[in-house]
């Protein structure tokens, strides 16, 4: 045990009543076991070094502050009542976002009475608009304390969010806000792992685009045919054959599938792999924007990658998008075959037109024309 304690804990027994000295007995018997265990904190503390990480249930503090770096605004954990973690202990540091021209922050500073505990670093010349507690209270609150709630209902009705305490659905929806997309918009995409933002769908369709390369093989005698395979042998076998060798035709194209469609509840960029595959506006979009250091500091990662894997299952390999192509182009093939089968059975002229045949059987293909039979094969 350390001097001090000893000199603090030291007992008269001709000045001290019985009640004191058991008071300091049993402070001392206290003591004694949290030094016992002080070794043990610091080895358990770096061990926690190696991943740079310090998160631990019983942490009495929550701040924020940023890395030497400019342009970040960042959180860490630590514990400042704990000797053996004033020796040992490291910032945990996260870049929450960076704020772009137009957006506000330090508003839950002034609603709830807090102290604001991040700090946000300019990034270069900036100029701020800056309100008291009573100017935002008559400008701004009444907007954002509703906009707030309905994020927070949208939240609170998510099935990823079911297991989250009230005080993490508080703070998700702190850390989240509501975006709006037009028409044709690529939100997201060509990521292989976690970015700064989650995405949920609110209101509004998405379509899940993926670029894959194909082979097209085109002869003289034949329609042109796609295939997955970019193998260098089976470029060689088709324009090596012996018919028609000069005008055969022989090369990779770069298509645009679409994978799936995503409607309100579904959500993307939680660390799935999207390489060469985006996130595309049907429509106009609403969603909800979580930042994605909300899994971090509340301890949810698992939860996050719950939701990775289950998105990852979702998605269809390059050969069942290839398969669906082709089926695609069988049933193009056989509608246009269709429907030129009905013009050419009209007997009365002027009677069976192409507005008798089912709309579904005129709507435009998704197939390259040139890829269709324009005569049927005998």
């Amino acid at each position: 045990m350390d001097p001090i304690y000893q000199a603090y804990l030291s007992i008269d027994d001709a000045t001290d009543t019985e009640l004191h000295i058991r008071i300091l007995t049993e402070s001392k018997a206290i003591l004694t076991v949290i030094t016992a265990a002080e070794d043990q904190i610091e080895e358990q503390i770096r061990k926690s070094e190696k991943d740079d990480i310090i998160s631990r249930p019983d942490d009495t503090k929550v701040q924020l502050t940023t890395k030497k770096e400019l342009h970040t605004k960042s959180l860490y954990h630590s514990k400042e009542d704990c000797s053996a973690m004033k020796k040992s202990c490291i910032k945990h540091v996260i870049h929450l976002k960076d704020v772009k021209s137009g957006a506000t922050f330090g508003e839950l500073a002034l609603i709830r009475d807090m102290k604001r505990n991040y700090t946000a670093v300019c990034k270069g010349d900036s100029e701020f608009l800056s309100l008291s507690k009573s100017e935002f209270n008559n400008v701004l609150r009444h907007q954002y304390e509703e906009n707030w709630q309905q994020r927070n209902t949208f939240i609170r009705n998510q099935q990823s969010f079911e297991g989250a305490s009230i005080d993490q659905m508080k703070s998700v929806t702190d850390m989240s806000d509501m975006k709006s997309f037009p028409d044709n918009t690529v939100i997201f995409g060509d990521k292989t792992q976690l970015t700064e933002a989650v995405y949920f769908i609110r209101k509004g369709k998405c379509d899940m685009i993926k670029k894959i390369s194909l082979l097209r093989t085109q002869s003289p005698y034949l329609r042109p045919s796609l295939f997955l395979s970019d193998n260098k042998k089976d470029h060689s076998e088709f324009l090596n054959k012996p018919y028609g060798k000069h005008t055969r035709i022989c090369r990779t194209e770069n298509h645009m599938l679409t994978v799936m469609s995503l409607y309100p509840g579904d959500y993307f960029g939680v660390g799935e792999n999207l390489q060469d595959t985006y996130i595309i506006t049907n429509g106009k979009v609403e969603c909800l924007v979580i930042n994605s250091a909300f899994f971090a500091i509340n301890l949810m990662t698992d939860q996050l990658d719950e939701m990775k894997n289950k998105n990852e299952e979702k998605i269809p390999s390059n050969q069942n998008l290839y398969l669906k192509f082709e089926a695609n182009r069988k049933w193009t093939e056989y509608k246009k075959s269709l429907v030129e089968n009905v013009v050419s059975r009209k007997r009365i002229p002027n009677v069976t037109t192409e507005e008798d045949i089912p709309k579904i059987l005129t709507m435009s293909p998704s197939i390259p024309a040139d890829l269709l039979w324009k005569d049927k094969p005998s």
